[in-house]
């Protein structure tokens, strides 16, 4: 048996066994139920839209008739669990099908990795990786994650391939179908084929002719928009909008709104009920229809210009959470006991607000302190020697800087996208890998072991 195939494998089944560890461990505090999985605002509407394609064959969220497919959610996911729902009956088995999925991320990263690293690099950050607790903890629950982030690391993958083996363009193309696949999944990862067709071209451009570069790019993103196009289609003839989802508008009213509504004063407490409010007086009930989801992105882009410079100095501020949230207080509530937290220490800091700060640590234990202190100096940690991975990455390997420079690029690219405005680390786990394998750049150049690639590698 390969040696790469006997540490794909066990990447794969040491992923598997840490998710099953934290489905024991949440389902034993649930009373042995898998609710906590099925629960969640997210979770609730990809299952019903799940149901209603199944039961009722329209693409809708509702639970009574007519069943108006008024909804444009991107579909991948709903119609993953619709798959399940038809053959099963039941979407419980979308959890365990899900982490199974979920865990070839582990390996898929040890093969990414070794085409750019050292073999031993490669495989210790994917072994870290399989082993990093939110990543673990988030497998089991029935969201996009359980299938965007395998197909998400696959098209990386063949991106890193096409670096290396120029001549093989069937590379490029798989990277273009798996991308577009992703993006109807998570939407963040739409705009991403442009940072690919850019880094492709400066790559491929003093080896072939510019003519040469642009018909390969340019059939390549006609495979990626061939891939796209008929979900904008349905939503013209559905719903008559060109728009890809409902969500890339509305995450400006719940998100960035939001998080500008409590630097303006308003209590954080109180916050989301008044967006709430405001909502159903501007849009009526259904907040995510076409016409609804216009209406307050209208009204979020109008607040937000109105204190422009206020918004800008939130939005950079914020960037640094990106990095150094880590969840794992809210990983330790679903498995113990823990006290709910209705301030955010972070927030006050950013806020410059050190005397409310100073009131809300002394309402803490030293107990409820620990965990969140760790947890955000391990990732403040781990984002110091990744940063100082990329330079060093770049410096020494100047067959690979190409690569290095892209998985850079992938990092900032999620954090400018979704850093400010969520402080949600499920949103920096596409990431998380590169972070992981670039801070051990630092820890091998520390520990004065080689982190370049050993040789040429076939897979």
């Amino acid at each position: 048996m390969p040696k790469i195939f006997k540490k794909s494998f066990f990447l794969f089944c040491l992923a598997i066994a840490v998710e099953l560890l934290f489905l024991i461990l949440v389902a034993r505090h649930a009373g042995w139920s898998l609710s906590p999985y099925l629960n969640g605002n997210d979770t609730i509407e990809y299952t019903v839209l799940a149901k209603n394609l199944v039961l009722n064959h329209s693409y809708s969220k509702s639970s009574t008739a007519p069943f108006t497919p008024d909804f444009f959610r991107l579909p991948g996911y709903p119609f993953w669990l619709a798959f399940i729902y038809l053959i099963f009956g039941s979407l419980k088995p979308a959890i365990f099908l899900g982490m199974v999925i979920f865990a070839f991320s582990a390996p898929l990263m040890y093969l990414i990795m070794r085409e750019v690293f050292s073999e031993k690099l490669a495989f210790w950050s994917a072994l870290i990786f399989a082993v990093e607790p939110r990543m673990a903890f988030s497998a089991p629950f029935l969201l996009s994650e359980q299938i965007f982030f395998p197909l998400f690391l696959l098209s990386v993958f063949f991106a890193v391939k096409f670096f290396n083996y120029q001549e093989k363009k069937n590379y490029l193309f798989l990277s273009a179908i798996l991308l577009g696949l992703s993006s109807l999944i998570r939407g963040i990862v739409l705009y991403l084929w442009l940072v690919f067709v850019v880094v492709f071209f400066i790559k491929l451009y003093k080896a072939y002719s510019l003519g040469k570069i642009l018909k390969t790019l340019g059939l390549a993103t006609l495979v990626f928009i061939l891939i796209i196009f008929p979900w904008f289609i349905r939503n013209k003839l559905v719903l008559n909008a060109w728009q890809f989802s409902s969500s890339s508008g509305l995450v400006i009213y719940w998100g960035h709104l939001e998080i500008l509504e409590r630097y303006l004063g308003a209590p954080q407490e109180l916050t989301y009920e008044n967006l709430i409010k405001r909502a159903d007086s501007l849009a009526g009930p259904n907040l995510e229809t076409v016409e609804a989801a216009n209406i307050l992105t209208a009204e979020a882009f109008k607040e937000i210009k109105s204190h422009l410079g206020l918004y800008l100095r939130i939005y950079f501020s914020n960037l640094p959470l990106f990095f150094i949230t880590d969840g794992y207080r809210g990983i330790a509530s679903y498995i113990i006991n823990v006290k709910p937290n209705y301030f955010n220490l972070g927030d006050s800091l950013i806020r410059f607000r050190f005397g409310e700060f100073s009131e809300n640590i002394k309402k803490l234990s030293y107990g409820d302190l620990i965990l969140p202190i760790f947890g955000r100096m391990l990732w403040f940690v781990l984002t110091m020697l990744s940063f100082f991975g990329i330079f060093l990455s770049y410096k020494n390997m100047s067959q690979k800087r190409f690569p290095v420079a892209f998985f850079a690029l992938l990092i900032f690219y999620f954090a400018i996208l979704t850093g400010p405005i969520g402080f949600e680390p499920r949103y920096r786990i596409p990431v998380n890998g590169f972070i992981i394998a670039f801070a051990m750049v630092s820890v091998f150049h520390i520990l004065k072991s080689d982190f370049k690639m050993d040789s040429p590698k076939k897979t």
